[in-house]
């Protein structure tokens, strides 16, 4: 008995299920010998052909083989795909996701999550955005390709759109239960958060107060020493009852070098004012407003220091 990957758990072959954690290989090659049987007796099948392709790479995932064997299937699969004047099957998009899916478990991150783009791509052209099919593939594309690509923004568009579109499909969800897996979107979405916090460590937030930009040492949720991340969600979440009764404390900012600590009064014309743009060519013309400042680690941590000095002894 041998434990089947758990990469292939995650991926989710598109038209295998596994039924079991542990799978018997001998039933596997029996399975996948009658499959590729089945092939190469009706070779102008594409479906034929992806179902061998995928018994195939099933025992390749467990035995480490099989791939270029898998592959010859692959092949005809994807040559009798783009041959068809009319897609037809999602045979294209079926194709394109087992590619994804070999090149994944051997290592071929990026060419992988080409073959993804290509599934969906092909999916939508043949059955349109809002089909179950598209949807589901865009779900599935989109969480492999988190599992791989430094760049999590990449497979969270996918995983978002997918969500997003079954939820705004005209007529209704194409997927009546897609809710039951919420857990995926909530996981993907605590991944970004990660991610946006980690790339938020050394950023520090410029307010403009009279009009003038300074930078903001500490709100009433956050001060430097944290990564800049949820520093206004607490505010937004406020009743407007509370927000007014409170605007302007605990502000302190940079001005001129040294820590300022605003009075409530000095606190209510500080704004954080998002600028205006528009598009010059390509290159975006700015106007005056808020940013966010990010510092070298060195020059964020002695921020940092400066800061807890000043809190402690009301001094830089």
């Amino acid at each position: 008995m041998k434990k089947i990957a758990t990469l292939l758990v995650i991926l989710g072959t598109m038209t295998c299920h596994v039924m079991a954690q542990e799978i018997n290989v001998e039933s596997l090659l029996k399975k996948a010998d009658e499959a590729a049987k089945l092939a190469d007796k009706y070779p102008k099948d594409g479906l034929k052909q992806i179902y061998a392709a995928e018994a195939l790479t099933n025992i390749a995932l467990n035995e480490k083989r099989d791939f270029d064997r898998a592959q010859t299937y692959t092949s005809r699969a994807l040559d009798i795909a783009k041959k068809q004047k009319v897609l037809k099957d999602t045979l294209l998009a079926k194709t394109y996701f087992l590619m994804a899916n070999s090149n994944m478990v051997q290592g071929s991150y990026a060419i992988a999550c080409d073959y993804y783009e290509m599934a969906i791509d092909a999916a939508e052209k043949e059955l349109g955005r809002y089909s179950p099919y598209t949807i589901f593939t865009r779900m599935m594309a989109g969480r492999a390709i988190m599992m791989v690509d430094p760049d999590l923004r990449h497979g969270f568009i996918h995983l978002t759109q997918a969500f997003y579109d079954n939820d705004s499909a005209p007529g209704g969800k194409p997927i009546t239960n897609m809710d039951q897996l919420n857990c995926y979107y909530s996981f993907g979405m605590e991944q970004m958060i990660a991610a946006f916090t980690n790339s938020q460590r050394f950023g520090v937030p410029a307010v403009l107060k009279d009009q003038k930009p300074y930078l903001m040492i500490q709100s009433r949720d956050w001060h430097v020493g944290q990564p800049l991340i949820n520093w206004m969600a607490p505010n937004m979440l406020r009743s407007q009852q509370e927000r007014e009764a409170h605007t302007g404390e605990d502000i302190i900012i940079l001005e001129d070098d040294n820590f300022r600590a605003l009075t409530k009064e000095e606190g209510k014309n500080v704004t954080f004012d998002i600028p205006a743009c528009y598009l010059k060519g390509n290159e975006l013309s700015i106007g005056p407003g808020s940013f966010i400042w990010y510092l070298n680690p060195e020059g964020y941590n002695k921020m940092v220091q400066d800061y807890e000095a000043f809190k402690k002894n009301g001094k830089k």
